[in-house]
């Protein structure tokens, strides 16, 4: 079954950029303002889905 999801970031102005993906998700967003972001996952399926995360600060 494909499931998929928006994972993103929520920038300190309320600007969402995200990814529409399946499976295991990989992908980088520049954090080029200052300010509190926040991430997101956005289950678009109509059950539920699992999620893991992480994060790397380079």
């Amino acid at each position: 079954m494909n499931r998929y999801v928006n994972v993103g970031v929520i920038e300190p102005g309320g600007t969402k950029r995200y990814v529409w993906e399946k499976g295991d998700i990989y992908d980088k967003f520049s954090l080029d303002q200052t300010g509190k972001y926040r991430v997101f996952v956005e289950n678009k399926n109509d059950g539920a889905v699992d999620v893991e995360g992480s994060y790397i600060v380079r």
